[in-house]
């Protein structure tokens, strides 16, 4: 949707060509295919304008009392001016049938006026009301959108409730139950104490221990492995999917990921950092120490201060 379409040779949604000025759309853009253009033909056919789906216009061909100004072209259809022979016979004929049926009357110079006012005013007001509706149907869809995203942070937020089963992630790692959830949210709460306790200690000390020098408990573990997985990968949902200059897309970027898939995981940005690391976790190299140094260098110590908290539980 929105201007794509399915490249089979990469498996990802590529953007559609747009046809240039001087070409029209022979087949438009869809879902399955990408968009074939094909050149106007110049004195017959034209295009203005860069498009996914319109196709080469017909030359205007010029009506009777004008002549061709400019010659249609493959970018520009034809300027008509008015013949000087014709608009003089005219103006005679016109004097002529005045004065043989006498002076025109105010009356009727005035309903000619009313008439051409009404056809400049009927076209005025049916584009301010398409561009009016146009402006109402977007606002209704960006404030829909807002609505859904807001409508699903709950379940994030909300995951460490009594009353959840499972937590909602799309990815193939296996939901919490409503048993193992409970004991995890446990050891979860005593670990949060007791690194609260070790930080105020610390913070008496020496406060400029810096990320190079910190590492995880254990750096070879692969990450799919984490009894916890679940709950690791929603907690630095939390901290990496909003939007900073060291959010989840960077993180993408040190992991090794192109532009086009990082694209692909912030289609839904509620969901992209849960989709990075659903990805992630399934390669040879996915271990806690490559994810959390580079964590470090993006400079997320909270980031890696989750991922070490958790993981250790």
């Amino acid at each position: 949707n929105d201007g794509k379409y399915l490249d089979p040779g990469i498996l990802f949604c590529v953007v559609c060509d747009a046809c240039k000025p001087g070409y029209g759309a022979e087949r438009p853009c869809s879902t399955e295919s990408n968009t074939v253009c094909l050149p106007c033909t110049p004195g017959k056919t034209y295009s203005n304008i860069t498009s996914f789906s319109i196709p080469c216009k017909a030359c205007t061909a010029c009506p009777a009392g004008y002549s061709i100004k400019r010659k249609c072209t493959n970018i520009t259809d034809t300027v008509c001016q008015l013949t000087p022979s014709y608009v003089n016979s005219t103006h005679a004929t016109q004097t002529k049938t005045r004065n043989s049926k006498g002076p025109v009357s105010t009356t009727d110079a005035s309903i000619a006026t009313e008439a051409s006012k009404k056809d400049f005013v009927i076209p005025l007001v049916v584009g301010v009301s398409c561009f009016i509706l146009g402006l109402l149907i977007f606002l209704i869809v960006k404030v829909y959108k807002r609505l859904r995203a807001r409508e699903r942070q709950p379940e994030v937020a909300h995951r460490y409730s009594d009353g959840e089963e499972a937590i909602p992630i799309k990815s193939k790692v296996a939901p919490l139950t409503k048993s193992r959830h409970g004991a995890l949210r446990g050891r979860h709460t005593r670990h949060l104490r007791r690194n609260d306790s070790s930080r105020d200690s610390d913070s008496q000390g020496s406060s400029t221990g810096s990320l190079q020098e910190e590492k995880p408990r254990d750096p070879e573990r692969l990450f799919r492995d984490l009894p916890n997985e679940p709950l690791v990968i929603e907690d630095l949902a939390l901290s990496l999917n909003p939007k900073s200059r060291n959010n989840w897309v960077r993180l993408a970027g040190e992991l090794g990921y192109s532009k086009i898939q990082i694209d692909n995981f912030g289609i839904d940005p509620t969901q992209a950092t849960q989709n990075l690391l659903a990805d992630w976790r399934t390669m040879r190299n996915s271990t806690i120490g490559v994810l959390y140094a580079c964590l470090q260098k993006i400079g997320r110590q909270d980031a890696c201060e989750v991922l070490d908290r958790i993981s250790g539980m």
